[in-house]
């Protein structure tokens, strides 16, 4: 009786025209000359041997293998490079075993060696799957040569023209043929391929673009909403955004350079970043959009940007502004141009305090540290909503969809309360007032409010109230008129009673 065996046929490139013919005819001649039946067949087109994540033919039939369920005995391949160009040689191997485990032995129809666990053979395919992987680096590396040399010469290798450009096929000698449409490639090796400027309103959005930026100092921020707000739509229509527009003002091709190199990507394995002095850049390989003077400017202010500055700088742009003021607030260094944002010392030195001691500004020592008092707030709030979830387990439960949002209580009927801790501060009388921070558009039934003590450290009372749906600082007295609209408590025990009290109030009218 013929043994039932399947067959399995791999090409790298949908230019192996009649690879896959010749494939399957050896293994049939094969087959026929051992007393095998080919009762199915495998196969990956245009897939390259390196990787199994990349191969969904081989993937499927070692998944029929090791799940027996699978109805033939063997495997039949035409040699080993077909059963993959593995770098790692111990991965090929791992694969033929784990057929072989499962009692279905793989057979390559064209290699000398025979499929026998014999010293001779053994050495041999070991030998083959290191010719096979050494294949794939030696061509890795000619392929790589081969794109450095027309790089060299100005032509792109590939890639999206990028906004304000498109891609033009040329001869050898650099003359024009045609426009290469968007999913386009050439279809003669001698052919070369340039940029060219684009349409017209594109190239004189890219010199809007420069001259925002060098002539008017507008971040690449500004810059991404001024065209949104002009209508000037990105690539494929879409919208500016300030990523985009950063890529654009630091990219060589548009003072017509033409630069390559800049990531790598060898044999399939990661995607890394390359140091510049490895790149491949060739002056006038394009006609330029802007001039290069005024590229260059732009890269000194990009240079000149805070992301480049040291912290010995930024500290300097802060000695600056002490000596052109006197004192340093928060508000003031908002307002200097010359001065980075408040987030920068934040993300640098760990706040604006930090960053007083730095440069010996002893002015805000007195002053209360907001930080140390948003995290004890945020700690008094975290302790408020967990007790009252323990005092009403069946009932109360916390929400919070994602970091971006605030806690919120959610009753068994759905009702959301969100919560506000307001700390308390003297007025001159010696009575006391607190400071609500309310959330614009909050979606919620109700607003339950918990005025702190006059240490700021346990709870005084609390004010059950219809949602706070606008964004606002409001002042609180002591009888504040404002409150009266909801149910007022002193012990987190009547939170349910009182939730419900005032839900039925509002229901009634």
């Amino acid at each position: 009786m013929p043994i039932p065996a399947a067959q399995y046929l791999r090409v790298s490139t949908e230019h192996q025209q009649y690879s896959l013919e010749n494939q399957s005819a050896a293994i049939k001649r094969y087959a026929d000359e051992r007393g095998f039946e080919i009762v199915l067949k495998y196969e990956d087109v245009a897939k390259s041997g390196l990787l199994l994540r990349n191969r969904p033919g081989l993937r499927t039939m070692l998944h029929d293998v090791v799940s027996r369920q699978a109805n033939f005995t063997a495997i039949l391949v035409l040699d080993v490079t077909r059963w993959g160009r593995f770098q790692d040689i111990d991965e090929s191997a791992h694969y033929e075993f784990l057929c072989k485990q499962a009692g279905t032995p793989v057979h390559y129809c064209s290699e000398t060696f025979s499929n026998d666990v014999t010293l001779a053979n053994m050495i041999i395919k070991t030998l083959k799957r290191s010719m096979a992987a050494e294949y794939s680096r030696e061509l890795s590396a000619k392929v790589v040569g081969g794109h450095r040399k027309v790089a060299s010469l100005g032509f792109r290798n590939g890639g999206i023209p990028g906004y304000g450009f498109r891609r033009m096929l040329v001869s050898s000698e650099r003359k024009p043929k045609q426009l290469l449409a968007t999913g386009e490639r050439k279809s003669l090796a001698t052919d070369r391929v340039i940029l060219v400027p684009g349409p017209q309103h594109e190239v004189q959005c890219v010199r809007e673009i420069f001259r925002m930026f060098v002539k008017e100092r507008l971040s690449t921020r500004q810059i991404a909403g001024e065209l949104n707000r002009r209508g000037t739509p990105s690539v494929n229509g879409r919208l500016w955004y300030q990523e985009g527009v950063y890529r654009l003002l630091t990219h060589l091709k548009y003072c017509g350079y033409h630069v390559f190199g800049q990531r790598s990507q060898i044999l399939k394995g990661p995607s890394v970043t390359m140091p510049k002095n490895t790149w491949y850049v060739v002056s006038n390989a394009f006609e330029p959009i802007v001039s290069r003077e005024t590229f260059q400017e732009a890269q000194q202010i990009m240079h000149c940007g805070t992301f480049f500055k040291t912290d010995e700088r930024v500290l300097d742009t802060l000695r600056a502004l002490w000596a052109e003021k006197g004192k340093l607030t928060q508000k003031l260094i908002c307002k200097a141009k010359s001065v980075p944002s408040p987030q920068t010392f934040w993300s640098r030195f760990g706040g604006l305090r930090n960053a007083y001691r730095l440069i010996g500004y002893s002015g805000v020592q007195a002053s209360p540290d907001i930080t140390t008092t948003r995290k004890r707030l945020a700690a008094i709030k975290e302790s408020l909503l967990g007790e009252i979830v323990k005092k009403f387990p069946e009932e109360v439960r916390i929400i919070k969809k994602n970091w971006r949002q605030r806690s919120r209580l959610r009753l068994r009927d759905n009702s959301l309360i969100t919560v506000y801790v307001c700390r308390s501060s003297h007025r001159s009388d010696g009575s006391l007032r607190w400071l609500l921070d309310t959330v614009r558009n909050e979606v919620c039934r109700l607003s339950l409010v918990a005025r702190l003590g006059r240490s700021n450290n346990e709870v005084f009372d609390f004010h059950l109230l219809p949602c706070i749906r606008r964004a606002a600082r409001l002042t609180l007295t002591s009888d504040d008129p404002r409150l009266l609209a909801g149910v007022r408590f002193e012990d987190v025990g009547q939170f349910l009673s009182a939730a419900h009290n005032l839900i039925l109030r509002r229901a009634r009218g």
